[in-house]
């Protein structure tokens, strides 16, 4: 491994731990330095924590509700604590049922590029409009661009 590759490894290492990203299954080393902020770049499943699980919950459960709004029978409760347990598992994978994924419950780069290109309903009948900024900045954060919203 050359020198430029185990520094990404621990710099990775490093943001994962900092951010308390227990349950992690898989990182990926980032191109850039802002990159590494991004959940978008990890692998969650049951057993994770912190604020990008957080992210994935108010996501999926904001999406799912509107979906639900709209006919959708799917589970779409989910209390956002930041713990992957088994109530976001049976959101996630909900959402990917909807999304026409693998509801295996686990958000790997598949389920992040859905999330990451949904966009946020403006206008018309929305009936999570006051969620909007809760969506803005999960997304943000999740997904490190705007595009996701107005």
């Amino acid at each position: 491994m050359s020198l430029k590759n185990r520094i990404a490894a621990t710099v990775v290492a490093t943001a994962a731990a900092a951010t308390g990203l227990v349950g992690v299954t898989e990182a990926v080393a980032p191109t850039t330095a802002s990159a590494a902020t991004y959940c978008k770049n990890y692998v969650y499943e049951i057993g994770g924590s912190g604020s990008c699980v957080m992210d994935i919950q108010k996501l999926v459960s904001i999406d799912l509700a509107y979906d639900h709004a709209l006919g959708y029978t799917g589970a779409y409760t989910v209390t956002w604590d930041g713990i992957f347990g088994p109530q976001t598992k049976t959101a996630v994978q909900a959402y990917q049922r909807y999304e026409g994924l693998t509801a295996d419950g686990i958000v790997g780069p598949k389920t992040w590029g859905v999330i990451c290109s949904t966009e946020w309903v403006g206008g018309g009948y929305n009936p999570v409009a006051k969620y909007e900024s809760t969506w803005n900045s999960a997304f943000l954060a999740a997904c490190g661009s705007t595009s996701g919203y107005m």
